[in-house]
């Protein structure tokens, strides 16, 4: 897993502070477009231009994350995560 620091944001869903984003692919680059999710909620977004701020997906993104094995994944995964962080 390889991790970024960005500039400290909220989520614009449920409004927790990041300050970084991981990545689940070993030695991949931050690029802007890159999708994310949100680890407190699991709101997907993408990487803005700048390469430090989050964005809202477009329609195309949508279109092509929709039913998308690895970010099913990821969700189940984080899902879980948060629910023995909150215990």
């Amino acid at each position: 897993m390889t991790k970024y620091r960005i500039d400290m944001q909220k989520c614009p869903s449920c409004g927790k502070e990041n300050d970084a984003i991981s990545s689940v692919d070993e030695g991949a680059t931050s690029e802007p477009g890159d999708i994310i999710i949100c680890l407190y909620c699991g709101h997907v977004m993408a990487i803005a231009d700048d390469g430090k701020t989050f964005r809202k997906l477009t329609n195309r993104e949508m279109c092509d994350i929709a039913g998308d094995g690895q970010i099913l994944a990821l969700q189940r995964a984080r899902a879980k995560v948060m629910k023995k962080h909150k215990q």
